[in-house]
């Protein structure tokens, strides 16, 4: 009973096509691609919505005259856009590398 369900699952899994490597069908390749292009705008909004929090909390505080708060918010705005060039700058290197 075993030894034949290994071998109908084995038969089966010589059928499929191997989905990674430079051998995988154009289906596969357009998945990722678009799944680390939706990763890659969805990581690029989240760095915008931090950088819009900053530098709103950072305004707040200065009208509040709370200088130690509204430096945390330059803080937090600068790792934002800071996080966003770094994003940025990994998709060259991916094409570079041929991975996209």
């Amino acid at each position: 009973m075993w030894t034949s369900v290994v071998e109908s699952v084995t038969g089966l899994a010589r059928g499929l096509p191997d989905p990674s490597g430079p051998a995988a069908p154009p289906e596969v390749k357009e998945k990722v691609e678009q799944g680390l292009t939706l990763l890659w705008y969805g990581l690029l909004a989240g760095c915008l919505a931090i950088a819009m929090y900053g530098v709103g909390s950072m305004a707040f505080f200065k009208r509040k005259e709370r200088y130690d708060e509204a430096n945390q918010g330059l803080q937090l705005a600068t790792y934002a856009v800071g996080g966003a060039v770094g994003i940025g700058l990994l998709a060259p290197v991916f094409n570079f590398m041929g991975i996209v």
